[in-house]
């Protein structure tokens, strides 16, 4: 009888002394991992907040440069090989695949390429085009879908940049430079420790761009 009380008593002390043991490691499990995930979402939430930065930056980069392009120059007023001439210059940075002068009726004025030789008979109109169509409209910058070139697999993401006449207001023409989105993708390669948020990650700003 003592024996079997004696072994009770022993199991009822193991038990009572066991669950504090338990609920001790239980807690300091828990709230170390919740410090490490707390940790990791802090790190995702600066390399997203970098990402964005870097995508943002490089926009305003190329929008100044086109804008200054623009506002410096008279492109609807020049020669066409001087036109040429000027967007060649822009070219060898290698952040355009091409860049075009449109006039206010869709009609290429001139275009240079990074791939090839672009000639009077290879001008074609945009009047047609969405995006000519709204950046008429609106007279404000407008961006394309991201789309991939027919040619090289390579995506790219048209900005259109519109520039009317100081006097009466009117659009003079439009430049449309078809950006080479990948560059983007080895910004952020570089800004960020791994690939892995660089492979997955879907920019979305301000309805400007959307992949679909």
């Amino acid at each position: 009888m003592f024996t079997k009380l004696r072994n009770r008593l022993t199991v009822f002390f193991l038990v009572v002394t066991l669950i504090p043991v338990l609920l001790i490691a239980f807690t300091i499990g828990y709230r170390t991992f919740t410090g490490d995930l707390n940790d990791s979402l802090e790190r995702q939430q600066l390399i997203s907040d970098r990402t964005n930065q870097s995508i943002t930056d490089i926009f305003g980069e190329r929008l100044n440069e086109l804008t200054l392009l623009g506002t410096t120059n008279r492109l609807d007023q020049l020669a066409v090989s001087d036109v040429r001439g000027i967007l060649s210059n822009l070219m060898h940075g290698q952040a355009y695949n091409d860049i075009s002068v449109i006039s206010p009726d869709g009609q290429e004025r001139a275009r240079v390429s990074r791939l090839a030789t672009v000639g009077d008979a290879d001008l074609t109109n945009h009047s047609q085009d969405a995006l000519f169509q709204n950046t008429v409209k609106t007279h404000q910058v407008g961006y394309s879908d991201v789309y991939f070139d027919a040619q090289t697999g390579e995506p790219l993401l048209t900005i259109a940049v519109p520039f009317n006449d100081q006097r009466s207001g009117t659009l003079s023409y439009v430049i449309f430079a078809n950006f080479r989105f990948h560059l983007i993708w080895e910004q952020i390669s570089v800004s960020t420790s791994s690939g892995t948020l660089c492979q997955h990650y879907r920019p979305k700003v301000d309805r400007i761009w959307r992949f679909s």
